[in-house]
């Protein structure tokens, strides 16, 4: 007898994971759950995180069991590489000089710079990875944002992007159904942000943020995957995107996963650099460098001082 069983396939795009192996590990489960055949990474394996070398080997191990298809490099990764660090904030610059020390004569370093070797743009079919963004060239490392959306479609592509940590969707033709478009240039485009859910899940807790419903077989879109290790929207749980077909139909879905955070804060407590209590900060904001009224400070916060 034939299956009524619907046809059903999942790929996930993560981006941003910045040495957060407790967020990388705890996605990597969700994943597993969401039966995606195929990973792709759009870039900055290493940079903030205390777990460089870790997360790099998961990746290893990834593409070695031919889960990870593609990755693009990012610019923490081309630090490790090319050790330029001009462009750095300080508190990057403070992280990038240990994270050399730290993987100086590798494997781990030599798959870095591998990926630093190849194109920074990968076209495969109808997806296009790139971390920062396609106009201007990929190695200027500028930010996709509304302003510079409309120079970034390629038409009938869904090109995916990383490098500002926040998962926003640009769609040059069609709003979608389902959803509310800001205006991005009149008739040529629309833009929007997942709204932030600002609790913190708990560890291994996983739910859909939002799904878009795709109705043009070729639409020409510009997806931000959001950050697996250092979110920055106000949601700080670990994020990533699916393209999902089921049956004839296309859907992109945001997913948020609860980790352990408090471990990861610990660790940037070990480390002992001058920037650790200001990262540690912003992974329990999501994004904001100093603790609030919105953002009070956890009970388990350690005393970095």
């Amino acid at each position: 007898m034939p299956s009524n069983k619907p046809y059903y396939h999942a790929i996930a795009f993560i981006s941003d994971i910045h040495g957060n192996l407790e967020a990388l590990e705890a996605i990597l489960e969700d994943i597993k759950r969401q039966q995606v055949s195929s990973i792709y990474c759009l870039g900055d394996i290493v940079g903030y995180g205390p777990d460089p070398m870790a997360c790099t080997r998961r990746l290893m191990t990834l593409l070695e069991s031919k889960q990870l298809i593609a990755t693009v490099a990012g610019n923490h990764d081309y630090g490790v590489c090319d050790q330029d660090l001009s462009s750095f904030s300080s508190s990057a610059k403070e992280v990038m000089e240990w994270t050399i020390e730290q993987m100086q004569g590798t494997d781990e370093a030599n798959y870095i710079r591998g990926l630093c070797q190849k194109e920074l743009i990968k076209k495969i079919g109808r997806f296009w990875l790139v971390h920062s963004t396609i106009n201007p060239a990929p190695e200027k490392w500028d930010y996709l944002k509304t302003k510079n959306a409309g120079e970034n479609f390629e038409n009938r592509k869904i090109v995916f992007v990383g490098h500002s940590h926040i998962p926003a969707i640009y769609s040059k033709y069609s709003a979608g159904k389902d959803w509310h478009p800001i205006s991005l240039f009149g008739n040529d485009g629309h833009y929007f942000l997942p709204p932030a859910q600002k609790v913190m899940l708990p560890p291994g807790k996983s739910s859909k943020s939002y799904r878009l419903e795709v109705n043009d077989p070729f639409p020409t879109m510009i997806i931000n995957a959001g950050s697996v290790g250092q979110p920055r929207d106000n949601n700080p749980n670990a994020r990533y995107a699916l393209y999902i077909t089921i049956d004839y139909k296309s859907y992109i879905e945001y997913r948020q996963v609860g980790y352990d955070v408090q471990k990861t804060v610990e660790k940037h407590k070990e480390r002992g650099l001058s920037c650790d209590e200001r990262l540690a900060t912003r992974l329990c904001t999501g994004g904001n460098t100093r603790f609030d009224n919105e953002f009070k400070k956890p009970e388990w916060f350690p005393n970095f001082s």
